[in-house]
């Protein structure tokens, strides 16, 4: 439901805004390896890092490099 002239508020306006104020001061050196997924919309997902408890939009985050091998190579 929607007042009549209110903003609209995206679920990656809340994300954010909740992000910006809950990161930790140690977020900036943490390479945020273990995640989990909080919240997905239409057009983006963001996850939050189990180690320092960021919260990210998930193309902020660089994937780890494979190391060129798959399961069937086991």
């Amino acid at each position: 439901m929607s007042t009549p002239g209110a903003p609209e508020v995206s679920l990656a306006d809340v994300i954010m805004a909740l992000a910006v104020d809950s990161a930790p001061k140690s977020a900036a050196g943490c390479p945020h390896q273990r995640t989990r997924l909080v919240a997905k919309d239409d057009d983006a997902e963001f996850i939050e890092c189990l180690d320092c408890g960021a919260i990210l939009e998930s193309g902020e985050i660089t994937q780890p490099k494979s190391f060129g091998e798959s399961l069937s190579d086991a």
